[in-house]
């Protein structure tokens, strides 16, 4: 099935949409990771991409930076920016063009102390 990236990031931001807040950068990760490959899949991409997602992880080889920081961000190509708040909250940033573009932003779940 021929896609394309608009078409895969449409469809992850709606899933992210109706997916529940995490409460933590390693949770908010492995959210993102899923319905990564969920999109990937849904569109009969290569089985090589869906393998290749499948073994990402929040490591800076694999692209991430800042990661001793709050937020850590992941440029996936030039135009797109994904950051991960420690406490789960998640912003995708279109760099493009004149502006820059929050596609998607949720704050991460606030941990309430036990009474």
């Amino acid at each position: 099935m021929q896609y394309s990236f608009d078409q895969l990031l449409d469809m992850l931001l709606s899933l992210l949409e109706a997916a529940p807040a995490c409460s933590s950068r390693e949770q908010s990760f492995e959210q993102l990771r899923t319905l990564w490959l969920q999109t990937h899949s849904y569109f009969a991409a290569p089985e090589t991409e869906l393998r290749r997602i499948g073994t990402r992880r929040l490591e800076d080889f694999h692209g991430w930076k800042d990661l001793d920081k709050d937020p850590c961000y992941l440029d996936h190509d030039p135009a797109l920016r994904i950051y991960l708040h420690r406490d789960g909250g998640m912003v995708i940033q279109r760099l493009q063009g004149d502006g820059q573009q929050i596609l998607f932003s949720r704050l991460g779940v606030q941990l309430q102390p036990a009474s």
